[in-house]
């Protein structure tokens, strides 16, 4: 008997250390073996996750561009598909959308289908007219396009003109077990910390997507009435030099360290009071998902897919982006109230193990790629 496996190729832009990135790693290690034959093509020759996808057991091709928006990739990609035999292919980011959907249609693909994970503000470079043709023009020949979340999904229909019946939401999960409540006093001793200090954290690139300045533009509002608050953050960027003179300018050098990239990070949030998400725009946040797992007062910015993770008032505070008065009355709030800080810890572990276990996201994911082998949720349409 043949190999019955669904020959599935994951098409990414390419191998840097994101939040897609590592999602796109986490599904493929958790789909299953014994369904799915999969493939792993990337689209850049550049970033540190190489050998983690390498390691997943699977193969792995590359194709480096040599311009900004290679379109000779097509015809290479559309190649190896025929080459591999592929049954269907799914792309991750907006290259990989647009060069991984063409391909497919010119090796003639039974499935397509397009993983978006990030809603882009007005202006953004994705944003342009060119991009967003060259995205629509794509999606023609995909099947199904899945989002990370309800507001990822109205971004599509909304600013991308893309018809509501073609888009699917399969929200993230996470490793339940991975992120849980531990006791963090090793770590608070390794990075140099009290016990009485009160520990801030957050997590993110250091981009202006994830807002850091307008914390640090909170943070002297904060020490004023709790002077014993500390803030790192965890995570490295392109504004890292522009951060760390913003906040030495405003005298924090002795209140916000800055850690840089970390491979410890379910260990640096247990060693956290509190976690903070001040971004300006997300798909789904999945830092915000672990925070939750791991038991920990949230409070972050209401946008985009962040309000579908946390409840307001259940599960962590939400507050406007840009305002950093309203952080720092959310976040002096909860280190001021006890009870309400025990109360929204328990509220966002029990949301995560509810709302957003991994084997959930990785199940859903496997039905579809199923049911459209299959023949059924039609979403083709014609613009």
């Amino acid at each position: 008997m043949g190999d019955k496996r669904i020959k599935l190729m994951q098409v990414v832009n390419g191998l840097r250390v994101g939040g897609a990135e590592l999602k796109l790693l986490e599904l493929i290690n958790e789909l299953d073996r014994e369904k799915f034959d999969i493939s792993i093509c990337s689209l850049e020759d550049i970033g540190t996750l190489k050998d983690d996808f390498r390691n997943t057991g699977y193969p792995l091709y590359i194709l480096p561009r040599t311009i900004k928006f290679d379109f000779s990739l097509i015809s290479k990609l559309s190649r190896l598909m025929r080459q591999q035999k592929v049954d269907l292919v799914m792309t991750t980011l907006f290259y990989a959308d647009v060069i991984g959907s063409l391909a497919a249609r010119m090796a003639h693909v039974p499935v397509c289908v397009s993983w978006e994970t990030r809603s882009h503000p007005k202006g953004s470079g994705v944003g342009q007219p060119r991009h967003i043709y060259s995205y629509r023009t794509a999606m023609k020949y995909v099947k199904k396009i899945v989002s990370v979340s309800d507001a990822v999904k109205k971004f599509l229909i909304e600013e991308r003109n893309i018809p509501e019946s073609k888009i699917t939401t399969i929200r993230y999960g996470i490793d339940i077990d991975k992120y849980r409540k531990t006791d963090g006093s090793k770590k608070r001793s390794e990075l140099g910390y009290e016990n009485d200090t009160f520990l801030i954290g957050v997590v993110a690139r250091l981009s202006s997507q994830k807002g850091h300045t307008y914390l640090l533009d909170a943070i002297p509002d904060i020490i004023r009435d709790f002077p014993k608050a500390r803030f790192i953050f965890i995570g490295d960027g392109p504004l890292r030099q522009e951060l760390e003179e913003k906040s030495r300018h405003l005298e924090l050098d002795e209140v916000v360290t800055f850690l840089g990239s970390r491979t410890d990070v379910p260990e640096l949030l247990n060693s956290l009071d509190m976690f903070v998400l001040p971004s300006l725009y997300e798909g789904l946040p999945n830092v915000v998902l672990e925070a939750m797992a791991s038991q920990k007062a949230i409070v972050a910015t209401a946008v985009d897919g962040t309000p579908e993770a946390i409840i307001h008032e259940q599960s962590g505070l939400l507050v406007q982006p840009r305002e950093p008065e309203q952080l720092a009355l959310a976040i002096k709030r909860i280190m001021g109230d006890r009870d309400l800080k025990n109360r929204l810890e328990l509220g966002a572990r029990s949301r995560a193990e509810k709302e957003f276990s991994l084997k959930g996201q990785v199940k859903k994911f496997e039905n579809l790629y199923e049911e459209l082998m299959n023949g059924g949720t039609n979403g083709s349409f014609r613009f």
